[in-house]
């Protein structure tokens, strides 16, 4: 997949529509922390790395903050090729979006699946609430477009407490 352009081949241009940001994200990697904006439009899904930071204590900051920014300003076809590790995914490819809240010891997650691969996102502290992104998710359901697209908002919480709550809810 050429990572610069549309992958089914057609223009982007003026007619293509922003229909929401999934804005606050980061991939784990090895080593380091990637720091992502997601566009959904009519078309396609953009993928738009801002920054990245270690994974070491004395290192780990989120870098992406001053991109975030910046990406505001621009056109759609512009964030496509902000930045050579950016990529898209047609929508006619797009299979899955999962949202997981997150809870104390774990950091919410935001699950993209399509036909050739997927990506899970990590929350960035801070950024972004849940009801923000459950709200990010549902808009989507408004358009034609995205029907064909399971969303998934999961009411699981991982965490040491999620046991003894699931206990106490059973006696109330």
């Amino acid at each position: 997949m050429d990572t610069n352009s549309d992958p089914d081949g057609r223009r982007t241009d003026e007619s293509e529509q922003l229909v929401c940001r999934f804005t606050g994200w980061c991939k784990k990697t090895g080593y380091s922390l990637e720091y992502w904006e997601i566009f959904a439009t009519d078309r396609r899904l953009i993928f738009c790395f801002v920054g990245e930071s270690y994974s070491s204590l004395l290192l780990k900051a989120d870098m992406g903050g001053t991109y975030r920014d910046r990406l505001s300003e621009l056109e759609l076809s512009e964030i496509a090729t902000f930045d050579e590790r950016n990529f898209t995914v047609p929508l006619s490819k797009l299979e899955t979006i999962e949202y997981t809240p997150g809870s104390v010891s774990k950091k919410a997650t935001l699950r993209f699946e399509w036909r050739d691969g997927e990506i899970v996102l990590y929350n960035v502290p801070q950024t972004s609430t849940s009801d923000d992104t459950v709200d990010t998710i549902r808009s989507l359901s408004k358009y034609d477009v995205h029907n064909n697209v399971v969303t998934t908002v999961s009411d699981e919480r991982a965490g040491p407490f999620r046991k003894l709550r699931q206990v106490i809810q059973t006696f109330l």
